[in-house]
């Protein structure tokens, strides 16, 4: 029922935005509500599939990516309502529940900590399907042995009790002070204004900030196994196999604003 309502509400919206301010019935305007009608009965259809049709892709990578972008791309490679882009991990968490049949695309760690789901695609980026995580820091001075008091920077890939496993499971490390962000940039923003002692990224991160930025980075340790780029997986492996294939043939900007080069079955 929730659901419905928000939808109502969207409708409703959708409904205000085509009349242009105008009376739906006024004659003066009827010709201008024909025409925004006629234009908008594809915003309508979708409407219409994300209120009462359960996608069948889930997507939530939240790092630097344009959620947008995203949907738009996906909406055009699958058809519309055939996937939900989420920007936030317990956004997406929130939604397996009511939608278990879905597939879903996101890093290799949050499969890591989620039951249920195998692999049917892994994405590769330079020939590999896998890197490391580091724990760097700009400042002097801070070691393995002082971080688990200092205050440490980590994206927003799972949620933040999965967070601290994950960094107790790759660095043997309890930390006290985690903070979450979604957005790539903002670990940098917290290293430049001393928010935080030290960010955990992962080797294609650290890459990038070295080829872009003039920070100066150390890198205090080293994550314990290899950690996946970006993969689609399905409970018990079950996938639709028309999903895969249209997956196989994304194309290049869409898979470059996942974070890889091809898809590949494991």
């Amino acid at each position: 029922m929730q659901g419905r309502k928000h939808g109502n509400i969207i409708f409703e919206h959708v409904l205000f935005t085509l009349r242009g301010n105008a009376p739906l019935l006024n004659p003066n305007n009827l010709r201008l509500t024909v025409i925004n009608w006629w234009r908008a009965l594809p915003i309508v259809a979708l409407f219409f599939s994300m209120a009462y049709c359960q996608p069948k892709l889930l997507v939530c990578i939240p790092g630097k990516q344009n959620t947008q972008f995203l949907q738009k791309g996906f909406d055009k490679l699958l058809g519309p309502g055939k996937a939900i882009v989420i920007g936030k991990i317990k956004d997406l968490e929130d939604l397996l529940p009511t939608n278990p049949d879905a597939a879903i695309i996101s890093s290799g760690a949050f499969f890591n900590y989620v039951s249920g789901y195998t692999a049917v695609l892994v994405g590769k980026r330079n020939k590999q399907a896998y890197e490391k995580f580091f724990i760097v820091t700009t400042s002097k001075g801070i070691s393995k042995e002082t971080l688990s008091e200092k205050n440490i920077g980590i994206l927003g890939f799972l949620i933040k009790d999965r967070l601290i496993r994950f960094v107790y499971d790759q660095f043997n490390l309890t930390i006290t002070s985690l903070e979450k962000v979604n957005k790539e940039d903002d670990l940098l923003t917290m290293l430049g204004m001393e928010a935080a002692d030290a960010i955990i990224i992962s080797e294609s991160q650290y890459n990038d900030i070295l080829s872009n930025t003039k920070l100066s980075l150390t890198i205090i340790a080293k994550s314990k196994n290899d950690i996946g780029f970006a993969m689609c997986a399905a409970k018990e492996g079950k996938m639709d196999a028309g999903l895969v294939k249209a997956l196989l043939k994304a194309p290049v900007p869409l898979l470059k604003e996942l974070g890889i080069d091809s898809w590949e079955k494991p």
